[in-house]
């Protein structure tokens, strides 16, 4: 599966998958969109509005968190047993009929946006490939090139596959517990319940 479709999936699969609830949003926390990576999953949904939610994978749906940034609307967020927020996954599509220049422009926007609250970015890519019939644009901070993360390790915005509807522009910022998560999520869920 395509990485840059997995944040679009997961919020599909989420949307569609429970109910949401509203609730009072509270005071923010010091991490990335006013989250803390490592907080529970009730911490989040204190603070958030949650749209939907799958236990079973540790995944979360919400909107309105308490820092946002502009254009991402929505974020899904990956839990760890032991390790909280792990990873946060958002994307904005881009118009059907997108023209290059039109995401090139999203993506600088948003990139300005980002380098705002994180600095500027550690390594950015800007590379033609397929005979240079499509752009590679990516921009990457790493708190261990100084990038001032709010807690995070990595945050990454890059665009999606161009010859995939919608066109998406994603961010997915990493938290110390990345890895075990992920390490969880391959091992499956080993309780009997």
């Amino acid at each position: 599966m395509n990485q840059h479709k997995l944040p679009l999936l997961l919020l599909a699969v989420l949307a569609a998958g429970t109910g949401g609830c509203k609730q009072e949003v509270a005071a923010a926390y010091n991490g990335p969109f006013g989250l803390q990576m490592g907080m529970t999953a009730e911490q989040a949904r204190a603070v958030t509005e949650v749209l939907g939610s799958n236990d079973r994978r540790n995944l979360m749906l919400v909107e309105h968190p308490p820092r946002p940034i502009a254009g991402f609307d929505q974020l899904s967020l990956k839990f760890g047993k032991e390790a909280g927020l792990c990873e946060i996954y958002t994307a904005v599509e881009m118009p059907e009929n997108a023209q290059d220049s039109a995401i090139r422009a999203r993506f600088e926007e948003l990139t300005r946006l980002l380098t705002q609250r994180y600095g500027a970015p550690s390594v950015a890519i800007d590379q033609a490939v397929d005979d240079e019939r499509e752009q590679v644009l990516v921009s990457q901070w790493l708190a261990s090139q100084g990038a001032s993360l709010e807690g995070a390790q990595e945050a990454v915005l890059t665009v999606g596959r161009r010859d995939v509807d919608p066109i998406s522009i994603s961010l997915s910022i990493s938290g110390p517990g990345s890895e075990q998560c992920q390490q969880e999520q391959r091992q499956g869920p080993t309780d009997a319940s």
